[in-house]
């Protein structure tokens, strides 16, 4: 016995709601809810797709979250149709929108029982800049705008309003523990406060040390305040690593600049030759502006 298929049967099916195209099809006997969805055109600017009903004889047989399925790849809810099968699409109940530091900034829509941990989950989690400890939710009042600032452990029991904004802000661009050398260093740059380098010492040492040009009697050491002002101390560094100095303990954003003794030459020679009208030897001054 030899069995082949000659056509295959096509069923109608009503799509409304809030589609773009509702109406009724002719669909193929093998297409899914989904299929109907993309005859239909996609939800409207209005539609859910977290409530996608699926209506057979008078029963709704099953709802359907398009969420379940672009996230975990559940697809249980995407049956195959039948004929007279009705799909209906309700209009969305709450969209939130989040900004900031996470993966995936955009509207979400969100189901009743969800709450911030959900739309952070929607959102692909934070990036590595995210600032995590609190996060901000503006929300439109009755009268005014109004704003909330939601604590880490309270991420799971806030629940958002429809046309909320949620926005996730980035870590402060500053260092809680770098301390950095410049000039005549043989390995200039940021370096961290840490076991192992706490004091001016410990920092001249990372650096491997000053080079033959370093000027050593007058090293400047610029240092931050608590009210982010810069006071600058003036360090006879050769004393100080020959221990004849106390060492000094590094406190965060401290810079270390030790001068080359050619900066501080006031007066340098230069010889002039070739076809000048006056060749030799001349002195020049470095210029100062006040």
């Amino acid at each position: 016995m030899r069995v082949s298929l000659g056509n295959i049967r096509s069923i109608q099916v009503n799509i409304m709601g809030e589609v773009v195209l509702p109406g009724t099809y002719t669909l193929s006997s093998f297409s899914s809810l989904f299929h109907a969805l993309y005859s239909a055109g996609g939800v409207n600017r209005i539609g859910s797709l977290r409530d996608i009903k699926l209506i057979r004889d008078g029963k709704t047989i099953s709802t359907v979250d398009v969420y379940e399925y672009l996230i975990k790849g559940e697809s249980s809810g995407n049956i195959t149709l039948r004929e007279g099968d009705l799909v209906k699409v309700e209009p969305y109940s709450k969209r939130i929108q989040i900004t900031g530091q996470v993966k995936r900034p955009m509207i979400y829509e969100l189901k009743a029982n969800e709450n911030l941990s959900s739309i952070i989950k929607y959102a692909g989690d934070f990036t590595s800049n995210a600032y995590r400890k609190n996060i901000n939710i503006t929300r439109r009042g009755d009268t005014e705008m109004q704003i909330f600032t939601i604590e880490a452990d309270s991420f799971d029991k806030f629940d958002l309003k429809d046309g909320d904004v949620v926005r996730v802000s980035d870590i402060l661009d500053r260092y809680e523990n770098r301390v950095s050398i410049e000039g005549s260093v043989f390995r200039p740059g940021s370096y961290a406060i840490g076991d192992k380098i706490q004091t001016v010492t410990d920092l001249v040492k990372y650096a491997e040390g000053p080079t033959e040009d370093a000027f050593l009697a007058r090293t400047l050491l610029y240092r931050q305040n608590p009210d982010l002002s810069t006071t600058v101390e003036s360090i006879n560094l050769g004393m100080l690593i020959n221990n004849n100095l106390p060492d000094i303990k590094l406190r965060r954003n401290d810079r270390l600049y030790v001068p080359s003794q050619d900066e501080l030459r006031d007066e340098r020679n230069v010889t002039l030759s070739g076809e000048i009208k006056r060749p030799g030897l001349l002195l020049l001054r470095k210029k100062y502006e006040h």
